[in-house]
């Protein structure tokens, strides 16, 4: 069961009407420092997305945080365009610039960015990015 009070302070109202894929997407960059973190290919960094309607986690490595990297990232999470259900509608992230670039590259509509230095306006994605590395380190 998800614990509401990672939803307390997420800095969007519309969150407890999201229910299909795509309602609300939160995401963040994961930055994998040591070896044993990294992915296959050596690939160093991250993209965590949470689908507060589904619950999805999805976790997709890249090898840089570029434009380029993120964009195939988000495509790549997004799935095929041409299928009706596969449409991010919402997206939440902090302010990073190729997270926000990609998204509205794809079209999706930013609802907003957390807030730096208040973990609260990203708590929901942050509690899924320590669920993720907690897992691949087991």
């Amino acid at each position: 069961m998800e614990n509401k009070k990672s939803y307390a302070g997420a800095g969007v109202e519309d969150i407890e009407n999201a229910v299909e894929f795509g309602d609300h997407v939160t995401g963040d960059t994961m930055v994998l420092h040591g070896l044993k973190d990294k992915g296959i290919g050596n690939k160093g960094n991250c993209v965590v997305f949470f689908d507060v309607g589904t619950k999805l986690i999805d976790a997709i490595s890249c090898r840089s945080r570029n434009d380029d990297d993120t964009i195939t990232v988000f495509k790549e999470f997004q799935g095929p365009t041409d299928y009706v259900g596969c449409r991010v509608r919402v997206w939440y992230s902090d302010r990073a610039p190729e997270l926000l670039k990609a998204a509205t590259e794809l079209g999706w509509t930013i609802a907003g960015t957390s807030t730096p230095g208040m973990p609260k306006t990203n708590s929901i994605i942050e509690s899924k990015v320590k669920l993720v590395l907690r897992g691949s380190r087991t």
